[in-house]
């Protein structure tokens, strides 16, 4: 019995240097073709299971207009849901405004994830990311928490030259917006991504432990800054393997072994056509 399932939105308005997933640049003449291939699978392989989460992810899933929104959720509307849900999509900060929030809380969806990814300029630029300062960040987050109680928000560390004094800031800085859950995730050089294309040569390359370790100073040190994230560490989850991660995974990947990833998966003949 399916108990979760997963739906990528491959565009984005914008490729990040460091990301390896199925993505490409927004074409407005594939979103059609790729929804309709989206939605034929789904109808074949859905049987009516009632799920416990569904998960909209990407890509960028706010890369869509509200046309091509419009259209997604109405293929969705298939999904039968349980009455304790977890129905979430992912975001670009960038793309946060009143009006998409509205209308994602008026199509069921109750949890948002936000890549928020820094605060830190030099490293946004880095990651080909346009830079918000904290104000404007803050204000974002102050306008999702007006329709959502279940935010998530990601935080990318362990880029090359960092110090720990800018990593005790950065998540400080996440700390101090009052979410209730913090995804970290440690820079890993992927196959295909443009920074492995460039020959990019962090420092702590291949050495996941000692990044690892450089992070667990915070949480285990008496500062402040450990302090506030150990009043959170209920939302953390250590995985020993490498890549490092501190991540609580939400209930959608726990329960992976009884998912299911829509993907249109015939999206190359899909868009050929």
């Amino acid at each position: 019995m399916i108990k979760s399932a997963y739906i990528h939105i491959p565009f984005c308005n914008n490729i990040c240097f460091y990301c390896a997933f199925c993505k490409m640049l927004k074409n407005d003449a594939f979103v059609d073709k790729y929804l309709n291939s989206l939605e034929n699978e789904i109808k074949k392989n859905y049987k009516g299971d009632i799920l416990d989460t569904l998960y909209i992810g990407g890509g960028t899933p706010t890369s869509l207009n509200e046309k091509e929104l419009t259209k997604l959720f109405s293929i969705l509307k298939i999904f039968k849901l349980n009455e304790e849900y977890e129905y979430t999509f992912e975001a670009n900060i960038l793309d946060i405004n009143e009006k998409l929030l509205i209308f994602l809380k008026e199509n069921k969806v109750n949890r948002i994830s936000i890549g928020l990814q820094s605060f830190n300029k030099k490293y946004i630029e880095f990651m080909n990311r346009k830079y918000l300062n904290k104000k404007e960040i803050t204000n974002k987050i102050n306008l999702v928490k007006k329709y959502f109680n279940n935010i998530n928000i990601d935080l990318i560390y362990g880029i090359n030259n960092e110090t720990l004094k800018e990593l005790q800031e950065e998540v400080k800085n996440f700390i101090e917006l009052d979410v209730n859950h913090i995804s970290l995730y440690s820079l890993i050089l992927e196959d295909n991504t443009i920074l492995k294309t460039k020959k990019y040569k962090g420092e702590y390359e291949g050495d996941y432990n000692f990044v690892s370790s450089r992070l667990l100073i915070i949480l285990i040190c008496g500062d402040k800054v450990s302090s506030q994230l150990s009043s959170l560490s209920s939302n953390f989850e250590l995985q020993d393997e490498k890549p490092s991660c501190l991540h609580k995974f939400s209930r959608a990947f726990k329960a992976m072994a009884t998912s299911f990833c829509f993907f249109a998966i015939e999206m190359n003949s899909c868009l050929n056509s």
